[in-house]
């Protein structure tokens, strides 16, 4: 059919400039991805372009490994390089068995992408119609409901990490031009028997809701795929914005990590507040705290003492902590850093602590250098003419927030401490030794 074409792919590689990037198509093995791989062949045949896939097994059908099979024999015949990952999906209550899947998709992709990939889906409009009735569903505001973008950053913590995107190539192609594609083409692909289950909200929108609003409206998807996109350029604009009124409000704090200055916020109206509170979390975790969060966040805020650390949970790893008058995104996710033996003026990479990755001593000492960690109720003596004071005081005057105590990196020479990372040194060893950390 004329209306999708493999120009159409490289328009789009080339109006955002992936031309040097590593390419991958997201192959389930569906009609979607099937018709998208395709025009992946169809690209490399013309052009220089090359492009990879990769297939996730979840295990959840008992035809997977068959899927496995006929999506690995497809790129095969397309002399296509496939990559194929295996994922176990332990079940959670209160996390639906679909957001699981998604969240060890990406998590399995992310893993196998190198640095500055671009992933493409066969997202079209159809599946813009079904987002975009579930975000209405779960009382979405202006950000949800701009539902999926043409490109996007992955949701994964580690695609963020690895600077990974998402293209959504055929997002206003509807599913009958991709079903007479799939068909003029003469392609093979999967069907997934639990698409027929609508037990699980996607699914019900697509069997019951989608049908019933084409019969009374035949170019629903259309609509709401125009939509999306007046939306997503209202966002943009609120977005741009919003970012001049953070950017003075953005603080470096301890171990250079980023906070939300809480008296300048507090100085614009309370809807703005809202807006640069939610502005500031996505950017630091592509998490937006909830209504009820934020309401509850700012009623304590108006509440509490000049020195209250209050904490708001957004998920099961990240929470909002306030300290010292600044806004936290903090991740609970972390190794506990473990006492470590080091050699006297080489480098050692503290494996576990997010906040010094490397510690490297400098001078001239007798005895046995260690690392350890989170023993708080040491002490040590800074001046010589002061009192000793306890590891919990030091890292409270140099504005360590509690929950970042435990990973500071404690020196000790022969078990007795002389060093704080490189916030405090014992006066004994100030001329004789330096401490540089995180270079």
């Amino acid at each position: 059919m004329n209306s999708i074409h493999w120009q159409q792919f490289a328009n789009v590689v080339s109006q955002f400039q992936f031309t040097d990037k590593p390419l991958w198509i997201a192959l389930s093995g569906g009609i979607d991805s099937v018709c998208l791989l395709h025009l992946a062949y169809q690209l490399q045949r013309n052009t220089k372009l090359r492009v990879k896939a990769i297939h996730v097994n979840h295990g959840l059908s008992k035809n997977a490994d068959a899927w496995q099979q006929q999506v690995s024999s497809l790129c095969q015949s397309l002399q296509i390089e496939l990559v194929v990952k295996q994922v176990h999906i332990e079940t959670k209550s209160r996390t639906s068995l679909e957001q699981q899947a998604r969240d060890a998709r990406y998590q399995a992709i992310a893993e196998v992408l190198p640095e500055n990939s671009v992933l493409f889906t066969g997202h079209h409009q159809a599946d813009q119609f079904e987002t975009f009735m579930l975000r209405l569903m779960r009382s979405s505001g202006l950000t949800g409901l701009t539902s999926m973008k043409a490109l996007a950053s992955m949701p994964n913590a580690l695609a963020k990490s690895k600077q990974l995107v998402i293209a959504r190539p055929l997002l206003n192609i509807t599913k009958a031009e991709i079903s007479e594609y799939a068909l003029l083409h003469q392609l093979k692909w999967v069907e997934d028997e639990s698409n027929q289950d609508q037990k699980f909200d996607r699914n019900f929108v697509r069997a019951s809701l989608l049908p019933a609003f084409q019969k009374r409206w035949p170019n629903a998807t259309a609509a709401v795929e125009t939509s999306a996109a007046l939306l997503q350029q209202d966002s943009e604009l609120l977005n741009e914005y919003l970012q001049q009124d953070l950017k003075p409000m953005l603080v470096s704090t301890f171990a250079g990590q980023t906070a939300l200055d809480l008296s300048l916020l507090l100085q614009h109206s309370s809807n703005k507040q809202l807006a640069l509170v939610r502005m500031f979390v996505n950017q630091q975790s592509d998490l937006y705290p909830s209504r009820n969060t934020l309401t509850e966040l700012f009623n304590q805020l108006a509440l509490c003492r000049e020195d209250s650390q209050p904490e708001f949970r957004l998920t099961k790893s990240v929470s909002l902590n306030v300290y010292d008058r600044k806004l936290f995104v903090v991740s609970k996710i972390q190794q506990e850093p473990e006492a470590t033996e080091v050699s006297l003026n080489k480098s050692h990479r503290i494996h576990g602590s997010r906040l010094y990755d490397s510690i490297q001593i400098n001078g001239q000492v007798d005895g046995c250098l260690a690392v350890k960690f989170g023993v708080l109720s040491d002490k040590l003596q800074p001046n010589q003419n002061s009192g000793s004071k306890k590891i919990k005081e030091l890292l409270k005057m140099h504005k360590c927030p509690p929950w970042n105590r435990a990973e500071v990196p404690l020196i000790y020479l022969n078990d007795k401490l002389i060093a704080v990372a490189d916030l405090v040194t014992d006066y004994e060893h100030k001329n004789t030794i330096t401490i540089v950390v995180n270079e």
